[in-house]
């Protein structure tokens, strides 16, 4: 009985909306209208059921409580958190600067697509690798780096070799490693 639909809403809201770090005070008057709104149209497609079976209206009622409960979920859950607040100070590691540890663990990622957090006591590093390229000349750009109420974000972009000039023959694995004051905040990559 407890994995019937109707039960999901008040599962959701008891389990998500309780984690304030998951949902902000909007999406969370969001999400309970979601539930209201839900309960009620499921509620209203129960009526008459078990007398008579369900008619064709019924199974459209249904029908249309997914789909509102789907367009709620995902537009209830979506988090206002994502406004700037201030954008951050950072400076780009040169390779021998990176730290051994943490220089050995971008080497074992480096031919693949990642993102990853290093702190140390007093400073936090961010890298992205953008895998391995046909190519070199490739270069990594910080398009932003900022701090919203919940969260770091980092949006950086792989900027392709110039076309004018000949570009080299061998491939590249470009990684960018940047530098901040260490912060608490979970980091969004972009």
């Amino acid at each position: 009985r407890s994995f019937w639909p109707i039960y999901w809403p008040k599962w959701l809201l008891s389990h998500v909306v309780a984690e304030p770090k998951v949902m902000n005070t909007n999406a969370s008057i969001r999400f309970m209208t979601f539930c209201s709104l839900y309960h009620h149209i499921w509620q209203r497609s129960r009526i008459g059921y078990h007398q008579t079976g369900m008619t064709g209206d019924m199974k459209a009622v249904r029908i249309w409580a997914v789909f509102l409960a789907v367009v709620f979920l995902l537009t209830g859950c979506s988090s206002d958190s994502e406004t700037k607040v201030a954008d951050l100070d950072y400076t780009v590691v040169a390779d021998q600067e990176i730290p051994q540890e943490l220089a050995s663990v971008i080497e074992e990622k480096r031919s693949g697509d990642f993102r990853l957090t290093y702190s140390t006591s007093d400073a936090l590093y961010l890298v992205c690798g953008y895998g391995a390229q046909e190519t070199g000349g490739y270069s990594i750009q910080v398009k932003e780096f900022y701090l919203t109420e919940n969260t770091i974000v980092l949006d950086t972009e792989l900027i392709g070799p110039d076309t004018t000039e000949e570009g080299e023959s061998e491939g590249s694995e470009p990684v960018i490693v940047i530098k901040t004051a260490l912060r608490e905040e979970p980091v969004v990559f972009r």
